[in-house]
């Protein structure tokens, strides 16, 4: 991939674009949502059957990045608003996954053919050991026209054909490390890109769900001020986002070696 294709795709990326807005009839509706729930006493279900009167179970959820058992309330809204910001997050992922997809694959190639590289080298290096440095003792085989020649002319060829296959084995190893090097130039250079993709995607996600966090925290603003039982609600109710997208908890693809 040439480095003007690089550079534009980085830019791309990180021109994505700013914080999620938050339009005037998103706020109506929250504010709707809001004051509809006060006079149902919706959150009043979230009382403990000895403490007020009894209704269904508050709702509970947990967090999918860390499979966490923590029961969180919280109302159909919030409900909804932490689904919407999961999608959204999810989304990114998608994204993410498909613009990064010949990159991966490049650098599974760039991967491979490190490996390869690697292994060849040992094994030429187990190759070089084996021939050693000195000749082996005994009497030299006779070849074609040596019938007659002196013992020192058969050693003397000996040890040429010993000395080319000592250089030929190194050239061989030399040319293995420069093509390790290269792959794992390429590699570092893909990973580099991909890496540079995930934290866009988990920059994104950050602005999601600074949007459904402000959503929410409009919406139990307006709850707890219109509800006839403001100061317990306010203190069960909470702007948290628990509906993270599970692949904020996972390692980076980049550092592991795929997605």
């Amino acid at each position: 991939m040439a480095n003007n294709s690089i550079a534009r795709r980085t830019k791309r990326w990180a021109g994505r674009g700013g914080a999620i807005r938050y339009r005037w009839y998103e706020r109506v509706s929250d504010w709707w949502c809001a004051s509809r729930d006060a006079r149902s006493s919706v959150p009043a279900a979230s009382m403990s059957a000895g403490e007020g009167p009894a209704g269904p179970p508050p709702v509970a959820m947990t967090m999918p990045a860390n499979r966490s058992a923590e029961r969180v309330w919280g109302t159909p809204r919030t409900i909804f608003l932490g689904q919407l910001g999961r999608g959204r997050a999810e989304r990114e992922w998608i994204c993410y996954q498909a613009e990064t997809a010949d990159l991966q694959v490049a650098r599974a190639q760039a991967a491979a053919q490190r490996d390869v590289a690697r292994s060849r080298v040992t094994a030429v290096q187990e190759q070089l050991k084996s021939l050693g440095e000195q000749l082996p003792e005994g009497r030299p085989a006779v070849a074609a026209g040596e019938e007659n020649a002196d013992e020192s002319v058969r050693a003397g060829r000996r040890q040429r054909e010993h000395t080319t296959r000592q250089q030929a084995l190194q050239a061989e190893i030399q040319e293995g490390r420069n093509a390790t090097e290269e792959a794992e130039v390429e590699f570092a250079r893909l990973d580099e890109q991909i890496r540079i993709r995930r934290e866009v995607a988990e920059i994104q996600v950050a602005m999601i769900e600074a949007y459904v966090r402000r959503r929410c925290s409009a919406y139990l603003t307006r709850l707890v001020r219109k509800h006839p039982d403001s100061e317990r609600i306010g203190s069960l109710l909470r702007s948290g986002w628990t509906e993270q997208p599970s692949w904020l908890g996972h390692p980076s693809v980049a550092h592991s070696g795929g997605a």
